[in-house]
């Protein structure tokens, strides 16, 4: 009963929502959008309960945090998009549109971007003693999302590295800027990863919704569909790869998850993508049901922070508060092991007070999607931040360092690139204004 309630919900609300926010925004990229396909879908699903790993229903805890989860995240933004009204206008100005036309912030961002790469590639032979650890599986599975100190600081920003080579392309046209992209964008296949490569995709979409590089026809249309479909097969396919360590073992994934369906789609696709993103819930609710109701009260949700910046959780005894709900939390298989945004939220302020996080970060991502209008580098901010939301049906990146880090070095780019052609041109009028005083003295001379 729970679950058609909650269903009926997702789809009439939903529904109501996402035709509401496009409507008032002008476009169909906005963060409501992005909730609904990635976030509440996904949960739609989950409570098909299609794997007979999950539970025939949640607990009374984990209905109450969907609940909370859709006050915060679809009727909140929904209502504050409404409200506010359409971004894309025609006299729509970004202060910053002379900035990115400059020599200086071109080859910023390209400097940026392979700093990027070759701090990727470092990352890959610190741990694995070879640039490709493709070329040797098992290092690869264990080390596809963990990278040194300082080093990741760089090698993470790989999605804010692709949208910023986007704008530079949009721009200028260069094909050396649409190169480094694909070769930038495709780098985490080095190490078998995928998370960084769904980021920049998302990332992509987004910032071609504003700055299109051509037009949509029929035959772009359908090629683009085939294009993402493509991608979609080949990832869950070298998830597959991954998995079975490229032939060494023999594991079908839709038996490691007991997909109910017959139907499993080429490469797997059905049960992988429902092990990734619905099944995910199954986690959260079983995070709950163990967990005692001691709370953290931000560490989890405010990771960046502690974590990311002021590394607390080097200090002794500080430490331990992060390992504090990981005996908590026991997932379904060892094929579906992530559980959801939602979880650090959860472990901080339990099942209502998880809304003031939540809203918190639904109405930092909502101020960048309306500065949009008026700034480049927000653009750019809010193409990085609709990446971590539409992966919140999987894990809590909004609250991960990686995608603060990558807010702090766009902002930082903007900000550098804009003081560095401020002195160079300020030399270069200090060069010229001698020059025009001479020759007005040698005129009034001759005079």
């Amino acid at each position: 009963m729970h679950d058609a309630i909650l269903q009926i919900t997702i789809v009439l609300m939903g529904s109501l929502a996402l035709f509401a926010a496009r409507y008032r925004t002008g476009t169909w990229m906005n963060p409501v959008s992005i909730l609904i396909s990635c976030l509440f879908v996904p949960l739609f699903f989950a409570l098909l309960r299609l794997s007979s790993l999950q539970s025939s229903e949640w607990g009374y805890k984990t209905y109450v945090a969907m609940w909370t989860t859709i006050g915060a995240w679809l009727f909140f933004p929904t209502l504050v998009l409404i409200a506010k009204g359409r971004l894309l206008v025609k006299d729509s100005f970004r202060k910053d549109e002379w900035l990115i036309q400059t020599d200086e912030f071109r080859y910023c961002v390209r400097f940026f971007a392979i700093v990027v790469f070759f701090s990727y590639l470092a990352g890959n032979y610190v741990q694995a003693k070879t640039i490709l650890p493709i070329l040797k599986p098992e290092i690869a599975y264990q080390l596809h999302t963990e990278f040194p100190q300082i080093i990741r600081f760089f090698a993470r920003a790989n999605p804010a590295a692709v949208i910023l080579l986007y704008l530079l392309y949009w721009k200028n046209r260069k094909p050396f800027d649409l190169i480094l992209l694909l070769v930038i964008f495709f780098t985490p296949l080095s190490r078998l990863s995928r998370i960084d490569l769904t980021l920049g995709f998302v990332g992509l979409c987004v910032v071609f919704s504003f700055f299109p590089i051509f037009h949509w026809t029929k035959k772009r249309a359908i090629l683009a569909i085939l294009v993402i479909f493509a991608l979609l097969v080949g990832g869950t396919e070298l998830g597959n790869l991954r998995t079975n360590r490229f032939g060494t073992y023999n594991v079908e994934y839709d038996s490691a998850i007991e997909w109910k369906p017959g139907i499993r789609g080429p490469a797997n696709v059905l049960p992988i993508t429902y092990g990734y993103f619905p099944l995910s819930f199954e986690n959260f609710d079983r995070f709950v049901s163990n967990h005692n109701d001691t709370y953290m009260y931000g560490v989890n949700s405010f990771d960046w922070v502690f974590s990311g910046f002021i590394k607390l959780h080097w200090i002794p005894g500080i430490s331990g508060l992060y390992r504090v709900n990981a005996k908590f939390y026991m997932p379904v298989s060892s094929a579906a092991t992530v559980p959801t945004a939602l979880y650090p939220f959860y472990a901080d302020f339990g099942s209502i007070g998880m809304a003031f996080p939540m809203i918190l970060y639904a109405s930092i991502w909502i101020a960048f999607f309306y500065r949009s209008r008026k700034s480049f580098c927000c653009v750019m901010l809010f193409a990085v931040y609709s990446g971590a939301f539409a992966l919140s049906s999987f894990q809590a990146i909004i609250a991960a360092p990686i995608l603060i880090q990558q807010i702090v070095e766009i902002f930082l780019l903007f900000w550098f690139a804009r003081r560095l052609v401020f002195f160079n041109r300020r030399n270069l009028q200090e060069d010229i204004n001698p020059t025009i005083n001479k020759v007005n003295s040698n005129s009034l001379r001759n005079t």
